[in-house]
């Protein structure tokens, strides 16, 4: 096996007996050689290059409220912000759905009418910006 050459995208990933991965993360030396992660369990790890965006897609604006389903193929996510009109506004994270979405009646930030976008990131540093007019 070839040692990775996209370092900046290559992590420890721990592998379930039924094929399962968890993000791990890791570290790399200055000369990319080897890299080293905190694992607290044992097991079997891969290193694995993750090099895809995270996705989303607008569900629904009942409401007054906006859903998003969100998704990453291999690391997870790891940060998101919405911003309308250029200002922050507060998105909750439901993990079992995978969902994000805003509470309607919340009135911290602005509107949700006008150019919006959302910022998704996932634990492999990759970054996704979705814009849309609401």
């Amino acid at each position: 096996m070839a040692p990775p050459t996209d370092h900046m995208h290559t992590a420890v990933y721990s592998v379930s007996a039924n094929g399962g991965r968890a993000y791990v993360g890791g570290t790399w030396n200055e000369d990319g050689t080897q890299i080293s992660a905190n694992i607290k369990q044992f097991g079997q790890f891969r290193l694995y290059t993750d090099t895809k965006p995270p996705t989303a897609q607008l569900l629904g604006r009942a409401g007054g409220q906006l859903t998003f389903r969100v998704g990453d193929e291999l690391s997870g996510l790891a940060s998101y912000k919405l911003l309308i009109g250029g200002r922050f506004r507060l998105l909750r994270y439901e993990y079992k759905n995978a969902t994000l979405f805003t509470v309607a009646g919340d009135s911290l930030g602005p509107h949700l009418r006008g150019p919006a976008e959302l910022h998704l990131a996932d634990q492999a540093g990759n970054e996704k910006v979705i814009s849309l007019n609401l």
